[in-house]
């Protein structure tokens, strides 16, 4: 099992538990600016009750979870704006 299957794998886990939707209705994983993700979505239908979950690593030491909720589907536009915040998230040693 890869890393970005792990991720997703944790992301399904912990949104199946905590939105009690059922299976996610979307899901994927790739690159960011830490290193990898994993996310899933969950809604109850009719479009009611959206939650989005992320885990992030840097692949050495340190994960990062993410969720967005909302008690209504949110419009595509604010999906794409929550990926591109959460894709973009790192951490600096100052």
């Amino acid at each position: 099992m890869t890393s970005e299957d792990k991720l997703l794998t944790m992301a399904i886990q912990f949104g199946t538990k905590q939105f009690r939707c059922g299976a996610p209705i979307e899901t994927s994983s790739g690159k960011c600016a830490i290193g990898l993700y994993g996310a899933a979505n969950f809604s109850l239908l009719p479009e009611r009750c959206f939650g989005q979950v992320w885990f992030l690593t840097d692949c050495a030491s340190v994960v990062v979870l993410a969720t967005y909720m909302s008690v209504d589907v949110p419009d595509p536009v604010e999906l794409v704006e929550v990926h591109r915040i959460v894709s973009n998230i790192k951490f600096e040693v100052s």
